[in-house]
């Protein structure tokens, strides 16, 4: 009986972890990729409004193409 009460507040105990866990991941696998969809754009402006849209489409809303800080390395012309 223990034991049972045992792996049930150990399952309970991942379901919270993983219910704030799984969100987070997610936002940020979104943004990562609204990323990469602006980085092919030219100017500051139009990376900003590119990454707006594609977070637009995917509703990632805890960042915005204002937030974004550019900057050219790489030598990627």
């Amino acid at each position: 009986m223990i034991s049972m009460l045992f792996v049930g507040a150990v399952l309970v105990f991942l379901g919270v972890v993983g219910a704030q866990v799984v969100p987070t991941y997610t936002e940020y696998q979104t943004i990562g990729k609204a990323v990469e969809k602006a980085r092919q754009s030219g100017s500051v402006a139009e990376l900003r409004n590119v990454f707006d849209k594609a977070a637009q489409i995917d509703d990632s809303k805890s960042i915005t193409g204002k937030d974004l800080e550019v900057s050219k390395e790489g030598g990627n012309s």
